[in-house]
């Protein structure tokens, strides 16, 4: 009896772990144009409690606690120039470490693209915090989703709050 009983305070104890998880997931797959020193846009996304959208400026994602986050994010850009790199962003300060980018590939029947992942431990010491995702190039860049048939992501961003 005490085993089922342990069993059953562990199953509850971890689905209220998992249910109050705090993540985030945004993503863009419309092919906007980022320019030097502007946010990425993000159209669709998955909140939770904790990090939202801000629908009022889809450039920000708003911490609404602090903590210790996981973040990777994913870009596939097209431009003319030679090289495309992001870099995260808090509060309108870079995050250092967070600088990622890629040689432009040209390609004989496609256009040249840059695809690259970032990842960062970010830790966010107040409520209320945005973070952007910002293109550091020097030319304009597309956010170049490579099938359009299969939706598939120009940028994405996956955040995951890993401690307190």
């Amino acid at each position: 009896m005490k085993t089922a009983f342990f069993l059953i305070l562990f199953c509850l104890n971890t689905a209220s772990t998992f249910a109050s998880a705090t993540y985030g997931f945004f993503y863009t797959n419309a092919n906007p144009v980022v320019h030097p020193n502007d946010s990425a846009p993000w159209e669709y996304g998955i909140n939770s409690r904790n990090i939202t959208l801000d629908e009022g400026n889809k450039k920000n994602i708003i911490f609404n606690e602090p903590g210790l986050y996981e973040i990777t994010y994913f870009v596939n850009g097209f431009n003319i120039s030679d090289y495309i790199s992001f870099e995260l962003q808090l509060n309108g300060t870079t995050l250092p470490g967070t600088s990622y980018g890629a040689l432009v590939q040209p390609n004989y029947n496609a256009p040249p693209l840059a695809t690259f992942t970032g990842m960062a431990l970010v830790r966010v010491v107040a409520d209320y915090s945005v973070l952007q995702l910002v293109y550091t190039g020097n030319f304009p860049t597309e956010l170049f989703s490579a099938n359009q048939a299969a939706k598939a992501n120009g940028a994405s961003i996956l955040i995951k709050k890993i401690d307190s």
